[in-house]
């Protein structure tokens, strides 16, 4: 056997000796860890039993795989640089799921589109955050209408001025155009904002395909799922917590182990009105952080599951050990 074919052989017999590492590769089977965090993670155990992975790798006859990244800007056939049609693709359909992506536009919000943006709340039930999220487009959407119409009303005053006066109006000298208002801007990632709690009378009013309706909104959208992120560490703090598992939200380094939950949602009428995904997302993260078997306290964070291509949506948990 050559020497390539030894390093595989004590390879596999180290990894069949660490209980760890079949974690990593359910991990990776699931979709729960990508490749490269797989491989880190592997990297990691294997020199705690002495062996180098990366070492290893010289070894083999092809390169070991790593996450294929997509450039954002590439070169036209005009030589000039340009947007990369793959990622304004994946742009439009991600406005097409939120209503709207500010941070990568630099324009007028379009002309059909309606604000995206969190808000800030402990509410777990997935229909109220729907309502919410309705809430503060409409506050963020009511905002630009009104500084647009200002914008409109300063033109005129410039233009009967130019009349009266005889002077020319240069396109320098008219208002800027409005690319977004307080909370809402665009090139930046919008934060949450505070809209008021729907009561439970509102929310008994709605009909059951109005409640599906907003808790697809909750998950299926980018700001549902980042207003929801916070509340899910939360939940799973005192659900790992009534599993024996001491917790915290903190920083978790970038070779922190990582869980996730995710479900497929093309369409409202996909969930049921009744059906919660923070419950089954934090009681999912739980089960699976507790498969790890971390000795002591842990640090950890969620952070929302973005599969919009294929319309698989969710959170996913870092976690490590407190200190480590």
């Amino acid at each position: 056997m050559n020497d390539f074919g030894e390093s595989i052989k004590g390879l596999k017999e180290v990894l069949h000796s660490i209980p760890a590492a079949s974690a990593v590769f359910e991990g990776l089977e699931s979709g729960d860890l990508t490749a490269a965090q797989a491989y880190t993670q592997l990297v990691a155990l294997l020199q705690q039993e002495g062996t180098d992975l990366k070492e290893l790798g010289k070894k083999f006859p092809i390169a070991i795989p790593t996450e294929n990244a997509v450039p954002m800007v590439m070169k036209g056939e005009n030589g000039l640089p340009m947007l990369n049609p793959l990622v304004e693709a994946a742009i439009a359909e991600l406005a097409s799921i939120d209503g709207d992506v500010p941070s990568m536009r630099t324009g007028p919000l379009p002309e059909n589109a309606t604000p995206a943006l969190p808000v800030e709340t402990t509410a777990a039930n997935p229909v109220m955050i729907g309502m919410m999220l309705e809430e503060a487009a409409k506050q963020i959407h009511k905002a630009i209408q009104l500084a647009v119409s200002e914008r409109g009303e300063a033109i005129k005053l410039l233009e009967a001025e130019a009349q009266e006066t005889g002077l020319v109006v240069r396109p320098e000298d008219l208002p800027a155009p409005i690319t977004g208002v307080e909370h809402y801007k665009a090139g930046a990632v919008p934060a949450p904002i505070v809209v008021p709690q729907p009561t439970t009378s509102e929310i008994a009013a709605l009909t059951p395909t109005q409640r599906r309706k907003a808790a697809h909104k909750a998950l299926a959208t980018t700001q549902g799922r980042t207003s929801l992120a916070p509340v899910i560490e939360q939940m799973l703090l005192i659900k790992l917590q009534s599993m024996g598992i001491t917790a915290s939200v903190g920083e978790v380094l970038e070779e922190g182990l990582s869980v996730a939950w995710a479900m497929h949602s093309y369409a409202d009428d996909e969930i049921h009105e009744e059906f919660s995904p923070v419950e089954a997302a934090v009681g999912s993260l739980a089960f699976k952080i507790k498969g790890h078997s971390l000795a002591g306290p842990i640090l950890l964070t969620v952070a929302p599951f973005n599969g919009t291509s294929d319309r698989h949506f969710g959170w996913v948990t870092r976690f490590c050990l407190e200190g480590s």
